[in-house]
């Protein structure tokens, strides 16, 4: 059970099912609750229902994992050689577990991840959805056979991935009554009054957030990896250029990322207190890997940079979940 645990990454597994839960538990079930005594908003009818019933979350959560836990696995079959450089003492694949076995467990994963996407689709009434489960599948699958192994192609679809994983729930949740809205209404430009346009765009940001995070963690995380990955021929930003442009890369990304937080915590709220909370948990570590990343010797440095980076991505979630609990307890007042 030890070495299942770590070829599917069970603590990464555990994320990834955090975020839909928490979006969907945490801040949509609650939102609806409180829109559901409030007949209009706006000059608009409330309408605010989402499409998903708690079992249905679950399940969908359930898909999302699979297929990432799929993925872990796939990649660590064509990583046999590569790993016996870079993480010699916890890999897995032809070792603990057999080469064929971790094949069929990915396929297994895989079908049952995106057959729960197809029920799930199936009870919104659109099973054009389940195409995400298809295609995240279909991604996880290239990237361990090749897109791995090229310059940022790899890293762009790892984050793609990670944003769609915040995204998911807004795209089941909210898309169909969204879209219901505004084949009702004559005056389409007026849905963005609408509460459910409101935070379907904020989930989307928070989508973003995660795309960028992961993109820098997924930077970082090649330079951890560099000396098997030159070995074997794999071409990273790492492997490909100079240690100084590969952090001016990663510097110009958080600094992106800084511009966002910027905007966001202005937006959310002009209470001092919360916006240096915001900066304190947030925008600090970002500061701090510009800085300290030239100083980086050890892959040990690279690993724990990624981990700060994962929970930076964490905390950037639930922070604004948290902050619009906080103010519609405040109107219940």
């Amino acid at each position: 059970m030890v070495n299942w645990w770590k070829l599917l990454r069970g603590w990464n597994l555990l994320f990834v099912a955090a975020i839909p839960l928490l979006l969907h538990f945490g801040f949509l079930a609650i939102l609806e609750s409180y829109y559901a005594g409030i007949d209009e908003v706006k000059g608009l009818e409330s309408g605010y229902h989402l499409a998903l019933d708690s079992k249905r979350v679950i399940l969908l959560t359930l898909s999302i994992v699979l297929i990432a836990a799929g993925g872990y696995v796939i990649n660590d079959v064509y990583d046999q050689q590569v790993d016996k450089v870079n993480k010699p003492k916890r890999r897995t694949v032809g070792k603990s577990i057999g080469e064929k076995t971790a094949t069929r467990a990915f396929w297994a994963l895989s079908i049952t991840g995106c057959a729960l996407g197809v029920y799930v689709a199936s009870y919104i009434g659109n099973v054009n959805y389940s195409t995400i489960h298809l295609l995240s599948v279909a991604f996880l699958y290239l990237y361990a056979i090749d897109f791995k192994a090229r310059v940022l192609i790899g890293n762009l679809m790892v984050a793609l991935l990670a944003g769609l994983n915040v995204l998911i729930i807004a795209i089941y949740d909210l898309l169909p009554t969204l879209l219901g809205l505004i084949n009702d209404t004559q005056a389409n430009w007026i849905i963005d009054r609408h509460p459910i346009y409101a935070h379907f765009k904020l989930i989307a940001i928070l989508a973003l957030f995660a795309f960028i995070n992961t993109l820098i963690r997924e930077i970082v995380k090649d330079n951890e990896d560099a000396e098997g990955d030159r070995k074997f021929g794999y071409k990273t930003l790492a492997t490909q250029f100079s240690p100084n442009l590969n952090r001016i890369v990663v510097s110009l990304l958080v600094l992106i990322e800084i511009a966002g937080l910027i905007w966001v915590s202005s937006a959310i709220s002009e209470d001092k207190m919360i916006v240096g909370l915001i900066w304190t948990l947030i925008g600090a570590p970002l500061l701090a890997l510009i800085v300290l990343q030239f100083f980086f010797k050890e892959k040990k440095h690279y690993s724990w940079a990624s981990l700060a980076l994962k929970a930076v991505m964490f905390i950037g979630l639930l922070l604004p979940v948290w902050l619009f609990n906080l103010t519609l307890t405040a109107r219940a007042y």
